[in-house]
């Protein structure tokens, strides 16, 4: 049916034809008007053929070099994820806690939360701006929709932002000796690949807004950097000037630097000195703030993918 309603420049006069009929509902010699059509579809075979071996890039260099590009991305951001985790991990190697180390052992909670921003948020960016022109090519011939295409994408692109995370986690984690218990690493892990989803989430909607990476790179860290400055180890909130204060509570670095304060008992030969109930109390609380930051994390997560489709809808609305 796609085909007989299609129209080719070979035999356009003839296709218009039948689409005028179809349109008015003149089907009277019908099966005359399908005999020419299967007529002239013969006569084209070969000439279709040719067409779409050669421009559905099946076949194509540049989708040889598009798989390519794939295959080598995937192992650079294998390889950087591994040699940045490495570096942090002989810096820090094995600290030992102590009333001196404390703020060590807190740099490297923050360069965790730095490092799944930096490592992920800006290749993820091209994810979508690589892709915008064909999909508003498509997305113009109502072959799918927005949704189906930006949810689509979402899901294809969370195993890598998730087995990235966990392979730098594994590395950082038991190199610098962080405390070592497993219910804490697993929350560790757990932050890591929050943070890495709330970055890209980040990322896919810069690059709907922007809709270039030439556009989207240079004005993306007007946002991220104050982000990252507001993120509590730079400057403590209360010494935030009241003007900026609302700022701090937009900072995804703010709410994944506390989860892993409240996560890493940083002050556990502390807590053996201090009374049994007085321990407990500040266990619990250290707890419930963690669960509350990683609530805030993945709503952060959530409403960055919808805010992304929001921006892609809109543009597919206006674009040309």
């Amino acid at each position: 049916m796609i085909q007989l309603l299609s129209v080719e420049p070979e035999t356009q006069e003839y296709d218009w034809r039948v689409l005028r009929r179809v349109v008015h509902g003149d089907l009277s010699g019908s099966v005359r008007s399908l005999q020419k059509v299967e007529t002239v579809n013969c006569r084209r075979s070969l000439v279709m053929q040719r067409r779409f071996f050669l421009n559905s890039g099946l076949f194509s260099s540049d989708h040889f070099l598009h798989l390519f590009v794939i295959h080598y991305s995937s192992k650079v951001k294998l390889f950087q994820t591994i040699i940045t985790a490495v570096v942090i991990g002989l810096v820090n190697l094995q600290v030992q806690i102590t009333g001196d180390t404390i703020q060590n052992i807190g740099g490297v909670l923050y360069t965790t939360i730095r490092d799944m921003n930096y490592l992920f948020l800006y290749p993820a960016i091209n994810v979508i701006t690589a892709e915008l022109p064909l999909f508003l090519r498509e997305h113009r011939a109502q072959i799918y929709s927005a949704d189906s295409y930006y949810w689509a994408k979402s899901v294809a692109e969370l195993p890598q932002y998730t087995i990235l995370p966990i392979i730098y986690a594994l590395i950082v984690y038991w190199m610098t000796g962080l405390y070592a218990s497993a219910g804490v690493f697993f929350k560790y892990l757990f932050v890591c690949i929050l943070q890495a989803y709330v970055a890209v989430s980040i990322a896919m909607f810069g690059a709907c807004v922007f809709g270039e990476e030439g556009a989207a790179i240079p004005f993306m860290p007007l946002y991220v950097l104050p982000m990252r400055i507001f993120g509590g180890f730079y400057i403590n909130y209360d010494d935030v000037p009241p003007y900026f204060q609302w700022a701090t509570f937009l900072s995804w670095f703010r709410f994944g630097f506390e989860a892993l304060e409240n996560n890493n008992d940083c002050t556990a030969p502390v807590q053996r000195r201090m009374a049994q109930s007085d321990a407990e109390s500040r266990y619990e609380a250290r707890r419930m703030l963690f669960w509350i930051d990683s609530g805030i994390l993945v709503a952060m997560f959530l409403i960055g993918r919808i805010f992304g489709l929001i921006a892609l809808k809109l543009r597919t609305r206006f674009a040309k």
